[in-house]
């Protein structure tokens, strides 16, 4: 399965690639097409060949926000992989972190991932690291509209139950965040050391 699952990547690539992929009739079966990606990437990518750079372009698709029933398996996957500090998505220095938290407030901004959703809790607890390393939480709000900062801002301020898991707590020094996602795994997020990353 996780063979044809690899087969069928290159065609779904081909679709979500065409010039008129994102207008107005096809923007929905494009983002249904990137969260079938999303999902082969997730659950069977044991046969799949250069994931790294193979993520680099799936990155580039977002954001989604017409496919209600898609997006949050595809935020989902993607606080996955910043739980999992991959070096792709987060990248050198977390310089792609300004480029996720903008991600992030632009789903809350449209309502495609509510705040108070499983995949948003986990999102909110992100953004609340982030939040601990002014650096890089003033970098994050200077690219974002106006909109996008209330939206932040809302969701920063919503009340979220408290702990998703028993672990999920700062450490003292704005180490690593153990987080719970969607399948009770956990996670660790940014660091505030140079040479660590999300």
């Amino acid at each position: 399965y996780a063979r044809a699952c690899a087969d069928i990547l290159p065609r779904l690539f081909q679709i979500i690639a065409q010039p008129d992929s994102r207008s107005a009739e096809n923007n929905t079966a494009t983002e249904n097409a990137i969260a079938a990606v999303t999902k082969i990437f997730k659950y069977n990518n044991s046969q799949t060949e250069n994931i790294n750079k193979l993520l680099q372009v799936w990155f580039s698709w977002l954001p989604v926000h017409e496919d209600v029933e898609e997006t949050p398996h595809v935020y989902g996957y993607l606080c996955d992989l910043i739980e999992s500090n991959n070096p792709v998505i987060v990248g050198v220095e977390n310089c792609n972190v300004p480029a996720v938290i903008r991600l992030f407030a632009d789903s809350f901004a449209k309502s495609s991932i509510q705040v108070n959703s499983i995949v948003g809790q986990r999102m909110v607890l992100i953004l609340k690291h982030v939040q601990t390393i002014p650096t890089i939480f003033q970098t994050c709000m200077a690219i974002l509209s106006v909109e996008e900062r209330n939206a932040l801002a809302a969701a920063l301020s919503a009340t979220i139950p408290q702990p998703l898991h028993p672990n999920s707590t700062l450490t003292p020094s704005g180490g690593v965040i153990p987080t719970h996602n969607d399948r009770g795994e956990h996670g660790a997020v940014i660091t505030n050391n140079h040479h660590a990353s999300l």
